[in-house]
């Protein structure tokens, strides 16, 4: 059924000052058959106006489609810091830091910095460019090849993993056993200095795991066919800093 439409239509006669309105739909059969008028026909008038209004109601809808489909989607702005105040759950304790997004996307648009050595995206409180760069100083030790496939026959370019972005790369030769001693490192390094560290850097099973490996690597009757692989991840940062008291007051 089509729509009602109303419509006014002043009278010929000047002793009726007020408008005649006429609802019309499909079984009317228009205005009384005596009335005549300088105009076209009720009918003719509403189907017009019916017409006239699918007309205009489709575009509209089609430009509101439009602009909602083809919104453009937020920016990321220029400015962006590290997500402060972030609360983690770490062995039932909620922990305060930093998190520096779920991907090394987000985490360089966060202004974080990369550690080629812990394979990690850092926040500003937990990046210890002095660890790092004293680490890559280690040469010939530190210098490895990159790979995109566990293979090792497709070569990734170093100045990429250097800057962190990857998703995951297969390192050459003796990676993982420096990553662990790098991360031991680190550890030292923050407690001397009274730096807050990663949750990365606080798990005891990784420490586990590296100490099993180093010892088991030192075993000649062991073959060295470990294939390492290393992620560009993402480490809460705590708030809380390690320090080494010394007369209950922290060494700066």
């Amino acid at each position: 059924m089509a729509p009602k439409h109303s419509y006014s239509q002043v009278s010929q006669t000047s002793d009726v000052k007020s408008p005649i309105e006429e609802e019309l739909d499909e079984s009317d059969n228009g205005p009384e058959s005596g009335r005549k008028s300088r105009f076209p026909s009720s009918m003719f008038l509403t189907i017009l106006l019916n017409g006239l209004s699918l007309f205009f109601g489709i575009g509209i809808g089609a430009s509101i489609v439009a602009i909602i489909t083809h919104r453009p989607a937020p920016q990321q702005p220029n400015n962006s810091k590290p997500v402060a105040g972030t609360v983690a759950m770490i062995d039932g304790i909620e922990a305060p830091g930093t998190q520096c997004g779920d991907t090394w996307q987000e985490a360089k648009a966060l202004g974080c910095h990369f550690e080629v050595m812990a394979s990690r995206w850092y926040a500003p409180e937990c990046f210890d460019q002095t660890a790092l760069e004293g680490m890559l100083k280690e040469q010939p030790y530190v210098n490895f090849t990159w790979y995109e496939d566990k293979e090792h026959t497709r070569v990734y370019p170093s100045e990429l993993v250097l800057r962190g972005e990857f998703d995951k790369v297969y390192p050459s030769g003796d990676y993982h056993i420096y990553h662990c001693l790098y991360l031991w490192r680190r550890l030292h390094h923050a407690v001397i200095k009274n730096k807050p560290v990663d949750e990365d850097l606080l798990e005891y099973g990784h420490t586990l795991h590296c100490t099993r490996m180093i010892m088991q690597w030192m075993d000649p009757s062991i073959l060295r066919t470990t294939i390492s692989s290393a992620t560009s991840g993402t480490p809460f940062c705590r708030s809380s800093r390690l320090g080494l008291m010394v007369d209950g007051r922290v060494e700066q």
